[in-house]
């Protein structure tokens, strides 16, 4: 007997359960294939909404102040520093505050353009708004400065924070020594220009959301006075209580 049930298990057909499998499947597949469809869809409707991207305003703002500042990382200098503000200002003969207007190209000391031992200057034009101390002819202030590598002018334009209000010491700019080789820029400054330097590159200061002095960058431990620089936030105050303007 036990012959005789393993021949017809083994010939009987399939389980009417296994033949129903088949068809039960798919019936079932587009059901499934909607339900993956459906799922991104859902995900993003619940998906957290992402941070508002920084203003175009804020985002410029910083961008123009680190790419002007970067432009004056390899500036050196070997001067005396005034040691408060008010020293400076007593080594000035000309104090102002006034507005950036533009860098210009100013002249290259050496024995040609293309002298590898030459120093290029800038020129900083500046809108004079108030002459606190000195005499300064007319509104417009150009003050010449070494130049901070050998970048074009224009590279340094583009990246100025043009109508930033600045702070300026100046002391009238010497004319050239005896035998130095000296060349004017391509593009010359308007007839009869008074030239002014920085009396120390600690003279410039500008405010680009805080105050801030291209010429001498050091870091948030180190000012640029030996004793204590005023508040960064304010311009007015790195003048000198007596020359600061009633408001």
């Amino acid at each position: 007997m036990s012959t005789e049930i393993r021949r017809r298990r083994a010939g009987s057909p399939r389980t009417p359960t296994t033949r129903l499998a088949t068809p039960a499947r798919r019936a079932l597949l587009p059901l499934v294939l909607m339900l993956l469809t459906m799922m991104p869809a859902c995900a993003r409707a619940t998906k957290s909404a992402a941070p508002p991207a920084p203003s175009a305003s804020a985002a410029t703002g910083q961008s123009t102040q680190d790419r002007f500042l970067r432009l004056y990382r390899g500036y050196r200098a070997d001067y005396e520093p005034a040691t408060t503000v008010a020293e400076l200002a007593e080594w000035s003969e000309v104090v102002a505050v006034g507005r950036l207007k533009q860098i210009r190209e100013g002249r290259i000391q050496g024995a040609g353009r293309d002298d590898p031992g030459r120093t290029e200057h800038l020129v900083y034009v500046f809108d004079v708004t108030e002459k606190l101390k000195g005499t300064l002819p007319g509104d417009v202030a150009y003050v010449e400065a070494v130049k901070p590598g050998r970048e074009p002018a224009a590279s340094f334009d583009a990246a100025a924070p043009t109508g930033a209000e600045a702070l300026l010491y100046l002391r009238s700019a010497s004319p050239a020594a005896p035998g130095e080789s000296s060349l004017a820029p391509l593009d010359p400054l308007p007839a009869g220009t008074h030239l002014h330097w920085f009396t120390t590159p600690q003279g410039f200061l500008i405010h680009i959301g805080r105050v801030v002095h291209p010429l001498e960058q050091r870091g948030p431990s180190q000012p640029i006075f030996q004793r204590g620089d005023p508040d960064p936030a304010h311009l007015r105050s790195w003048l000198p209580t007596r020359l600061r303007p009633l408001r």
